[in-house]
């Protein structure tokens, strides 16, 4: 009985280790059913032969020649008691073997011979359609292994073939002679574990939070897997003309999976749906196994924290939206000062700086959140101020630096009022306005009449005004009264500056504004005031919210304390026989 018989009923080749199935093809040439050498001359062995000429032949098994091992033995063509190979008869001779491939996945695959030899040599190696060509030949004694690719290995019959190319030589008794020599086997390795999609995931997710599947539950080995999303009902149902969406394929055994954002590629997901999530495997024995499962979107509960807005510093102002709240719905807000968070949908709130207030909304049964923020700014108190001389030289540039004036105003406007030395207007004189600006003021020139500023005049007295305003402030005036001398006007060194004037220049022998200085600014907490006047003024202190801090009575010198008030910039207001002057100190 020939070997085949043991190859197709899988005797003594076949045996499990750790839910796997190995399956040996013994290919070693001169060898019978039951593993033994067979006797010189015997035509008995799973080898079948085809010569040159096409004949099908049968082999014979071979002397004690070259090589000899004790479970092998050469194979020849044999043909009516003599060899076939007759003198010219060179060509590929074919050997083949068949065998059976089990019903299950395989693993691996691989052909190993610790001895193959041939006369002249083997040139290629084939296993079905798939041929492993050897470049160099075989011809001596020689150790080789064959690793099988993915799919060589059929269910059923299988076909092993080995090509000898024989090239006669002419010199007796050599002119005949051609065979081959195996030591060796075909190693299957088969897998008997089934190949089971399985993942695990939530029953429901809220719209918008990532949809994680775990598809480590599966079995295999699987060789690829996929996902699919598609639109259905609570009963897996997929919805009429809903698109299925699919994910790429994947190598090897699913793992922790993510289904992608639209944005990233992945599917269309509404909230309030059912949608069937599909896991398939395959791998070279078993066709694509599924497994499924409906996963619910819940919708995110209504949360509408109201609009921006914009308030006066000390008002109040509600925020939220009244009416009804959601059944099943809790509330929750957050923000400066909201402690402890209040629990309704609409709230009202008096901050005091810029805020942000976040309403979050929470679905009980679900346990989906929603947020919405609103940011209340607040218009903070804003004061005018700039420097610049009390005194110039009749065509001296008027300049003024405003960059001291604070709040954050929308607009400002200079204006230019002809006036008394006590800054009391002339009536039917000159009244000049620039452009209203947009933001805060910063160095200033007023232009001249040409440019379409005012026509100033020398010999006279003019107020300029800087003027501010924001959402909640009406236009906030800062005034300085300048005289314009003629020339000769003292000497050029006096223009731009602010000494005490030379009466014989003024036309009105009017006294100008006080002075007053204080020092050192920016100051740690004790500030001197000096003044030209010894009439009683009232000087009041602000801060940059507009509230009165101080407020004193004062002639010549006084020592203002503001040591324990918070730093920051102060505004003085002097006020003496009527007239009003304005002062910045900064607190460091």
């Amino acid at each position: 009985m020939k070997k085949i018989i043991m190859l197709l009923l899988g005797i003594c080749c076949l045996f499990k280790v750790n839910a796997q199935l190995i399956q040996t093809i013994d290919l070693s040439t001169g060898v019978n059913s039951a593993g033994s050498v067979m006797p010189l001359g015997s035509t008995e062995d799973t080898w079948s032969l085809s010569s040159p000429t096409g004949a099908l032949k049968t082999v014979q098994f071979q002397g004690s020649g070259w090589p000899t091992a004790p479970d092998s033995r050469w194979i020849s063509p044999y043909y009516d008691g003599a060899w076939y190979a007759q003198p010219g008869a060179s060509g590929n001779y074919i050997y083949k073997m068949t065998f059976w491939g089990k019903d299950t996945c395989i693993l691996n695959d691989t052909i190993k011979f610790p001895e193959l030899a041939a006369d002249n040599q083997v040139t290629s190696i084939s296993v079905n359609s798939t041929s492993h060509s050897l470049s160099a030949g075989i011809t001596s004694l020689s150790n080789l292994t064959i690793p099988l690719t993915p799919g060589e290995i059929v269910v059923g019959q299988n076909t092993i073939t080995i090509t000898v190319y024989n090239n006669p030589s002419t010199t007796s008794p050599y002119t005949t002679w051609t065979g081959l020599f195996i030591h060796g086997s075909l190693k299957i390795t088969y897998s008997t574990t089934a190949l089971v999609p399985s993942f695990t995931s939530p029953s429901s997710v809220c719209f918008g939070s990532p949809i994680t599947l775990n598809g480590t539950a599966s079995s295999g080995p699987a060789n690829d897997h996929v996902w699919t999303v598609v639109e259905c009902d609570a009963s897996g149902v997929p919805a009429s003309g809903a698109t299925t969406w699919w994910s790429p394929f994947y190598s090897g055994m699913p793992g922790t999976y993510t289904i992608p954002t639209v944005a990233a590629g992945g599917p269309t997901i509404t909230c309030g749906k059912y949608y069937l999530i599909k896991l398939a495997l395959q791998n070279n024995c078993s066709v694509w196994s599924e497994t499924v499962k409906v996963i619910h979107i819940n919708c995110l509960p209504t949360v509408n924290a109201g609009p921006d807005d914009t308030i006066c510093s000390g008002s109040c102002v509600t925020i939220g939206t009244g009416g009804r709240t959601q059944f099943g719905v809790t509330y929750e807000w957050n923000g400066t000062s909201l402690d402890p968070a209040p629990t309704t949908k609409q709230i009202t709130v008096c901050p005091t700086t810029t805020t942000t207030y976040t309403l979050t909304a929470t679905n009980t049964s679900t346990g989906c959140t929603a947020s919405d923020i609103v940011t209340i700014h607040v218009a903070p108190f804003i004061a005018a101020y700039f420097t610049g001389a009390s005194y110039f030289c009749y065509g001296d540039a008027l300049t003024f630096n405003a960059t001291g004036s604070t709040g954050g105003a929308n607009d400002y406007v200079w204006t230019v009022i002809e006036c008394t030395s006590t800054g009391v207007s002339v009536s039917g004189g000159l009244a000049w306005w620039s452009s209203f600006y947009p933001g805060m003021p910063g160095i200033y020139t007023i232009p001249t009449a040409a440019a379409g500023g005012p026509a100033v005049i020398c010999g006279k007295y003019y107020e300029i005004k800087l003027a501010l305003q924001n959402d909640c402030n009406g236009w906030a005036p800062y005034t300085k009264i300048i005289y314009i001398a003629c020339a000769p006007c003292g000497g050029q060194p006096l223009a731009g500056k602010t000494p005490s004037l030379n009466k014989s220049l003024m036309t009105d022998n009017s006294e100008m504004l006080p002075e007053f200085n204080i020092y050192p600014n920016p100051g740690n907490g004790i500030f001197n005031i000096e003044s030209n006047t010894t009439d009683k003024t009232i000087m009041e202190v602000f801060d940059m919210l507009g509230n009165k801090v101080k407020s004193v009575e004062m002639t010549g010198h006084y020592q203002l304390d503001l040591s324990g008030y918070s730093k920051g910039i102060y505004m003085i207001k002097m006020t003496v026989n009527g007239q009003q002057i304005n002062k910045k100190i900064i607190l460091e």
